[in-house]
């Protein structure tokens, strides 16, 4: 039948494409980890490979890292995994601090090293490498089975994800393309990946980025100030004792109604270190004050702030702002950042678990490991300024007291690709072009 979805004889649709990313340290130990963290990934995609192409996943992997450890003057490495199990093809990637490219040579009988190339280029259908704003690019594609779900799995699925999927099959009667590149297989992980269905004419989402970002390469800045200590302090006591008796967590846009937090968005050295990364003309798109009350879980997941079911910024016209009311430490859950993660473009979200349903349930980002975090502990009255990309976590106050937090999400003209109509419309804080 025409225009009809592709099948087999038992009756199978493919559709499922998967991407991951994986951050490790500069180091040789990273290379077996990084050979069982991709392995692990495949299989709880349940991807069946055979041992032909379980030895070249895992070979392409280790000479890939192996290069990065080697040459690289980064400190971190990002890893990153494609597989398409309906067209039986995958991708590895690696991106690294040096611009020297990796080239094949015949190695001496008793050198160590040399053979990376020449190793990859066995088992792999097709690689190359490429020059990025601040190192390279080094990819393989590999060969792997193909792989179907059963149509009582796709309809457990959302029809939207289906028919997305369905569209991006080729036609009946063209081959699919065996030259594959990370963009191709981002854009099918986002289509079945993210709930929310975009309007047409929208800017295209960030796929893996080789560009660092408008905060550099570890994506955010330190050391910046919106109030004195002692302010702060008294900020926080009173926030405290109007929320005590309900035990407030989340309190949405207070810079709407409340004139504390009004003048904070407006604080003048924090708003020139917002208008130094995007520019004169500053909004603010909302804001969120966190209380975390003392001994009360309260995991805030993984998440990026330029992306959630009722948003989408562009990350060269948005930062996050996160400002401590209160100190901010890691027993009473300061923030924990992957300092570099905003190269891994907005990642498919899902909605954490229903446990502390009372404060709704936060968007969690997926599709990806962090081997290396940073606390980010913060004097009362200090700022951190984050890449709208960056993955960031929070955890559960320990402590004897509260601790107060309030999140900013400043936006430059032209910065919001999608918004919930229902949401306010940006605040503007300076500038004439609004």
């Amino acid at each position: 039948m025409a225009g009809a979805a592709p099948s087999n004889a038992e009756g199978f649709l493919t559709v499922a494409v998967h991407t991951a990313a994986f951050i490790f340290t500069r180091d040789p130990v990273s290379v077996p980890r990084a050979r069982r963290r991709v392995r692990t990934r495949v299989v709880s995609w349940g991807i069946r490979l055979d041992q032909d192409s379980q030895l070249a996943l895992d070979t392409i992997t280790a000479e890939l890292v192996t290069n990065a450890v080697r040459h690289s003057q980064h400190p971190l490495l990002t890893v990153g995994l494609y597989a398409d199990p309906a067209r039986g093809r995958a991708l590895v990637e690696v991106y690294d601090g040096s611009s020297t490219m990796p080239r094949a040579r015949t190695a001496a009988p008793d050198e160590e090293a040399g053979r990376g190339m020449l190793l990859i280029g066995k088992p792999a259908t097709s690689h190359g490498a490429e020059w990025t704003a601040r190192g390279k690019r080094v990819w393989a594609e590999l060969a792997i089975p193909t792989q179907s779900v059963t149509r009582r799995q796709i309809l457990s699925t959302s029809r939207r994800a289906v028919r997305a999927a369905l569209r991006a099959l080729p036609r009946p009667g063209k081959p699919p393309d065996t030259r594959v590149c990370t963009r191709e297989f981002l854009a099918s992980h986002h289509r079945l990946g993210r709930p929310p269905s975009r309007p047409k004419g929208d800017a295209p989402m960030t796929s893996v980025t080789t560009t660092d970002g408008v905060l550099g390469h570890r994506g955010l800045k330190t050391g910046v100030t919106w109030s004195t200590p002692g302010a702060a302090h008294a900020r926080a006591a009173q926030i405290t004792a109007a929320h005590r008796a309900r035990r407030e967590e989340i309190t949405r846009n207070p810079h709407l109604d409340e004139e504390w937090a009004r003048a904070a968005v407006r604080a003048p050295t924090l708003l020139a270190a917002v208008q130094a990364l995007i520019g004169p003309d500053v909004a603010v798109q909302n804001t969120f004050l966190v209380v975390k009350w003392p001994h009360r879980t309260f995991e805030i997941p993984w998440h990026q702030d330029g992306i959630d079911a009722r948003v989408e910024l562009d990350p060269d016209r948005a930062v996050s702002a996160w400002l401590a009311v209160s100190d901010a430490t890691v027993d009473n859950g300061c923030l924990h950042a992957v300092p570099g993660s905003q190269r891994f473009g907005y990642l498919p979200y899902s909605s954490e678990a229903e446990a502390g349903a009372e404060r709704g349930r936060a968007d969690e980002a997926t599709g990806f490991t962090a081997d290396t975090t940073t606390a980010l502990p913060l004097p009362a009255g200090s700022a951190l300024l984050m890449d709208s990309r960056l993955l960031h976590r929070s955890g559960t106050n320990t402590t004897c007291g509260a601790r107060v937090g309030l999140n900013i999400r400043y936006v430059a003209p032209g910065a919001i690709r999608r918004r919930d109509p229902q949401s306010p419309s940006p605040a503007p804080v300076s500038g004439t072009g609004w």
